[in-house]
């Protein structure tokens, strides 16, 4: 998974910002595998099942704050002050984001039963995850990203092809997608009853 992630990042993004973005996903699971044993969960598949549930949430909040951050530095072309100011900007968002997703597990901690007993380890691994993310990604992450340098002057190979990666996106949103979205703007009703019938 953080494999995966960091490739898709490395597409878009500087590569030592993705790899900084990339690091939350192992930072946010040893937080939560140092939490087990006092929350009283083991490792076993329900858990392991957990750890897969969370792998994709865990990253985001990291790549919001990674992105403004990074929009930041460019603007004010100093790493710290563009760190600060990006985190603050978007740390209220983020906190909320977090916590709608730590409330929509919190009721599986409370299934009475057989099946609860069985299908509380999901919160118990899913929100300690979501906890150490947001920590990571409001206090450690930036504390990184305030050293990045910016781009080089002279674009190497990797920056090229992400200039080609970023112009075929650009490609696809002008030429597929734009017209697409248009089309269902201007039959709105028949979109909506399609996707109803659907």
């Amino acid at each position: 998974g953080f494999a995966l992630v960091f490739l898709v990042l490395a597409l878009f993004i500087q590569l030592r910002l993705a790899l900084w973005v990339s690091l939350g996903i192992p930072i946010s699971f040893l937080g939560a595998l140092w939490m087990l044993p006092g929350l009283d969960v083991t490792l076993n598949m329900i858990t392991l099942f957990a750890f897969i549930l969370v792998l994709g949430i865990v990253v985001d909040d990291a790549i919001v704050v990674g992105e403004n951050v990074h929009t930041h530095q460019r603007r004010h072309g100093d790493g710290l002050t563009g760190a600060i100011e990006g985190t603050r900007e978007i740390a209220v968002p983020v906190v909320f984001a977090v916590l709608t997703t730590v409330a929509a597990f919190a009721p599986l901690l409370v299934v009475p039963g057989t099946m609860g007993k069985i299908m509380r380890s999901i919160p118990l691994i899913v929100i300690p995850c979501l906890l150490f993310s947001l920590v990571e990604s409001l206090w450690i992450l930036p504390a990184h990203l305030s050293h990045l340098k910016g781009p080089p002057e002279r674009p190497g190979p990797w920056l090229r092809f992400q200039s080609r990666v970023a112009g075929s996106l650009q490609w696809f949103v002008r030429r597929a997608y734009h017209p697409v979205l248009d089309l269902g703007l201007r039959w709105r009703y028949v979109s909506l009853a399609l996707g109803v019938a659907t």
